[in-house]
Parts: C-alpha cells; structure tokens; sequence
C-alpha cells in the first residue's frame, strides 16, 4: 500500500499528469476511505486518471477520469498504479499480481523507462475501448 501511495503522491505534488490505476473490481477504489480520499484529491487537482477494474460500482464523478470498467483476465489479479512524466524524478509504478488473497507479487519503481513501458501498455491495451466515467458508467 506504501509504495502505491507514494506513485499516487509523486502526481499529486505536481497537481498534473497522468495516472493509471488498477484496482481489480472498480468497487476497491470506493471501499476505502483512504484511496478514496487520494483520488477525489488527485482529480480536484485535474490530473488525468485511467481507473481500471471489473465494473461492480458506480463511481464519483471526477471530469478528468477514464474508466476503464473491464473485466479482462489480466486484470482480475493485478493491482498497478503508474505514471511517466517529462521530468524523470516524476515517474514511478507498481505492479502487482495477488498470489493468493491479500499476497502480492511484483516490484515497484521510479525507473522513468519502466515506469513509461507500463503506461504504453496500458494506452495501447485499453484506452482506445474506455467507456465514459460517472455514475452508470460500465
């Protein structure tokens, strides 16, 4: 949770760019309160967000995210958080499978270059069939 938190915030103190999250089932984001909190303060600052999960929730009407409400194989065990920037000390990512409920498996990092290979993956597998946010959105 530290390490998502802190990608989260590396886009947050800027109060730009863009950030993509996975969450599993889109119902996580909301579940709690201090993802929550994180979220509705990252899309009062306007950065761009990417949520993904299975569509099991409404989610807040936040005019700078994309939902991505699937519920592809891939990403039913994944939990990431992932942004690049142009400022190289701005990038960071996690990725992580869960193994077994509440074990993870994976790596962060603030490798610019890695960091940037997620978010193209995630652009290239998902934003071109991104339904709109809001409530009702699937």
């Amino acid at each position: 949770m530290r390490a998502s938190r802190t990608v989260e915030r590396l886009v947050l103190r800027r109060g730009e760019g863009t950030l993509h999250a996975g969450f599993q089932s889109l119902s996580n984001l909301t579940a709690d309160r201090g993802t929550r909190r994180i979220y509705d303060a990252l899309a009062d600052a306007g950065v761009d967000l990417h949520l993904y999960g299975a569509p099991d929730a409404d989610l807040p009407e936040w005019p700078t995210a994309t939902v991505h409400g699937t519920a592809a194989p891939e990403l039913a065990d994944a939990w990431f958080v992932a942004c690049d920037a142009a400022d190289p000390a701005g990038a960071g990512a996690l990725v992580a499978l869960e193994r077994s409920p509440g074990e993870y498996d994976g790596f962060w990092t603030y490798c610019p270059e890695r960091a940037a290979a997620v978010v193209e993956y995630l652009e290239d597998m998902y934003t071109a069939t991104a339904p709109p946010s809001g409530p009702g959105a699937r």
